[in-house]
Formats: structure tokens, C-alpha cells, sequence
């Protein structure tokens, strides 16, 4: 009833004009009962006792066949577009909560083109490296993916000697909104309850995993969208600058680019095509 002033509030919150939506039916009311769920699980959580957390990592444990009863646990996700400004984030949760302080970003530095698993690799590589100098370790690691991200995870852990960490993926299946557990020395994922506690809570942190590595990304995109030669030219704006970067993908493929190939970007001009092309092969 109040969704007019919802949107006036949240708009003048966000800076910018905000929608909200009321689905009835279908693939979003589905998404929305599942975000309904994962709040109401993560309220549950955060106000429940030390004994109901408790509760909850016990079970994880036996479930999943652990070795550890996973008070701390670290969560994985990488985020790029074709394996541009990849990213890998690390969120850390300690009895059900997340501890911000420990959140790491990592820049991937190793891997230009896009290949997950190599990117999962070298932030995994990177992470537990550091675990060994400061003898930091969480009880369980969580990887957002399926069974080649975790083989991926073993093969770091197996190279580094990290016997002491859990290590498990989660992914969702092919049946809608069924999330799986992939977990080492068995071909078969373990599906369980899907509204248990113990899942809300990994699903809770790989979703705030995927938030921070998305949000990384998403900084880096604009930090080199806003930072280009491409500002310097005259009649390139940004709606042209987007059509530019979006075409070829990067300043570097704009500055390499033939004329015949800058004149068939969207809203490029032939004035503007050559006064990209002469600023990058005529000056001084």
C-alpha cells in the first residue's frame, strides 16, 4: 500500500530514481520468497544464542562430514566480465557472523584471460601462502562453485600442506533454487535441507562473498572507466566513451583500433572516428 513512498524514500536514500517491484507469480516471486527465507534464516542466526549456533556448526559437521566444527569459516568468489578487472574476494564469518575486518580483496594479477578456475587458484594460493606466514587458519573454507572449483581448492591445499583446513563448494543444481554441497572424496553432491539453518547459513556467506567480489568490480570498472585518454578527446562524452569501451573492451584495443573499425562502434561519427584515431597515432 505505501509503495509510492517506499520508492520516494529509497530513491532519495539511493540519489537516484528506485522501483519497486511486487512480484505475484513466477521466476521472481520464487527469488523473492528465497531472499524472504535467507533474511528471516540470518535474523534467526544473528538474535539466536550461542547454544542455537552452536547447534547449528554441529550439525553442519556431521552433514557434511567434517573435520572441524566450523566456528570461522572463509567463503570464495571471484567476479569479472570475460576476464577483465577479475577479482577474488575472501568474507569471513566467526559462530554464524560476519567480521568485516577480516574481509580480503584480491586483484587478480596472474590470469589475463578468462578462466575461472585459474583465477580461484591463484587467490587461494595467495590467501593460505599468508596463512602459513601468520598461522591464520579458518575451520572451514567454503568455494562458490561446483566440483571443478573444489578439486581447484584441493589441488592449492594438497600443493601447500594445509591439512588442518575443511574444504567444501556449494552450487546451485539444475532444479530451481536447490543449492548443492560439494565436498572432497565423494562424486555425488549432498543436498540438504534446503530450509535448515546450516544451509542459510553457507548460502549466507557465499552470497555476501559473491556482494563483496561483485562490488570490488564493479569499483575497479569505474575507477578505469572514469580514468581514460579517451576524456581528452574532443566529442567523446560518456555515452561515447561507454559505446568505445564497451565495443572493443579496453582503452588499449580503442588505441589500437583501424579507422574502419572505430567508425562501426554505436554513435561513433566519421569526425569522431578520426579525431580518436589521429589523438592516439599523431601526437607528439
Amino acid at each position: 500500500d505505501d509503495k509510492g513512498i517506499l520508492e520516494e524514500l529509497l530513491s532519495e536514500k539511493k540519489g537516484q530514481k528506485i522501483k519497486v517491484l511486487c512480484p505475484k507469480r513466477g521466476e521472481k516471486l520464487k527469488l523473492l520468497e528465497m531472499a524472504v527465507n535467507n533474511a528471516r534464516n540470518a535474523f534467526k542466526i544473528q538474535q539466536g544464542t550461542d547454544d542455537d549456533i552452536e547447534a547449528v556448526m554441529a550439525s553442519l559437521k556431521k552433514h557434511l562430514v567434517l573435520t572441524n566444527i566450523p566456528k570461522r569459516m572463509e567463503c570464495f568468489d571471484i567476479s569479472n566480465i570475460r576476464g577483465k578487472q577479475a577479482v577474488g574476494s575472501m568474507v569471513t564469518f566467526e559462530s554464524g557472523k560476519p567480521v568485516k575486518s577480516r574481509y580480503k580483496r584480491y586483484k587478480v594479477k596472474t590470469v589475463s584471460k578468462f578462466d575461472d578456475y585459474a583465477m580461484m587458484y591463484e587467490v587461494l594460493t595467495r590467501r593460505y601462502s599468508r596463512a602459513f606466514r601468520e598461522d591464520d587458519f579458518p575451520d572451514l573454507a567454503v568455494i562458490d562453485g561446483g566440483k571443478g572449483h573444489l578439486r581447484i581448492a584441493r589441488r592449492v591445499f594438497d600443493e601447500l600442506g594445509v591439512d588442518r583446513v575443511d574444504v567444501i563448494a556449494l552450487a546451485k543444481g539444475k532444479k530451481e533454487l536447490e543449492e548443492r554441497v560439494f565436498i572432497c572424496d565423494r562424486a555425488n553432491p549432498i543436498v540438504l535441507n534446503q530450509q535448515s539453518a546450516g544451509l542459510r547459513l553457507i548460502v549466507n556467506i557465499r552470497d555476501e562473498a559473491h556482494r563483496f567480489a561483485l562490488a570490488y568490480h564493479k569499483k575497479l570498472r569505474k575507477e578505469q572507466y572514469y580514468e581514460s585518454p579517451l576524456d581528452k578527446i574532443m566529442g567523446i562524452g560518456k555515452v561515447k566513451k561507454k559505446n568505445l569501451l564497451k565495443h572493443f573492451g579496453d582503452t588499449q584495443k580503442v588505441r589500437n583500433a583501424s579507422l574502419n573499425g572505430l567508425n562501426k562502434v554505436r554513435s561513433i561519427t566519421a569526425k569522431d572516428a578520426n579525431e580518436i584515431y589521429n589523438y592516439f597515432h599523431l601526437k607528439k
